[in-house]
């Protein structure tokens, strides 16, 4: 009987394994697809955006970092016309702080938290979020933050966000973002997101990608020196 190699065997594990404990950080992804600005802003280029979030840390202290990202040509609108640049709302118990990063988070840059006394944010053609930021400034394309997440359950749909019908009185297919935004043309107003999906973090291919090389070794062994393990 022939004893596989133990690092072979460790890459094969440590790469399924890290694809199981890894899953529950995998992102969700929202594509901003609901056109409501005035006369609409779309110029084609659709989706308007993505909403991305990843989780890190442990139960009862996770926290979640957003990004929010504009494709070409459509940019957050600054002036506002009292509406906040990007509103969303999340489900009992999912966190309460938010703060800016990165840039988003830089003197100058035009972010700033939506105070309290200021919510709900009302977003035309989609309803009230109980969380906005609001922006005064020109041309960015680019907005992050995180939350202070202190629920028990790993970022997911139902345990982490709150959605509002998406404007077309849609109840089952619910807005859970909404970004106010300028297009090509100058149209200003609001869009809103669409169905999310899962997508894995780079971590968790990485951790698959070691397994797979695992597995296609000790195949390659068993092929060129007999076999590699014996059922006795």
């Amino acid at each position: 009987m022939r004893i596989l190699p133990s690092a072979t065997v460790a890459l094969a594990v440590a790469g399924f394994f890290g694809f199981s404990s890894n899953g529950a950080k995998a992102a969700l992804v929202f594509d901003l697809t609901y056109d409501h600005c005035t006369g609409g802003c779309s110029t084609g280029v659709t989706p308007f955006g993505t909403v991305s979030i990843t989780q890190s840390g442990v139960s009862g202290a996770y926290t979640d970092a957003f990004t929010v990202t504009l494709n070409s040509p459509y940019a957050f609108n600054g002036n506002g016309n009292g509406l906040d640049a990007f509103s969303f709302s999340l489900a009992s118990g999912a966190g309460q702080a938010v703060t800016l990063t990165g840039a988003s988070a830089l003197s100058g840059s035009g972010f700033a938290i939506t105070a309290a006394n200021q919510l709900p944010a009302k977003q035309d053609g989609f309803g009230s979020y109980a969380y906005a930021i609001n922006y005064g400034g020109t041309g960015a394309t680019l907005l992050t933050f995180n939350v202070a997440d202190d629920g028990i359950n790993p970022l997911s749909l139902s345990s982490f966000l709150a959605g509002v019908p998406n404007g077309n009185g849609s109840v089952n297919d619910p807005s859970f973002f909404t970004a106010d935004i300028v297009g090509k043309s100058g149209n200003t107003g609001a869009v809103g997101s669409g169905i999310t999906t899962a997508v894995p973090e780079p971590s968790t291919w990485a951790m698959l990608i070691l397994g797979f090389a695992g597995v296609g070794f000790m195949a390659y062994r068993r092929k060129g020196h007999g076999p590699a393990l014996r059922l006795v």
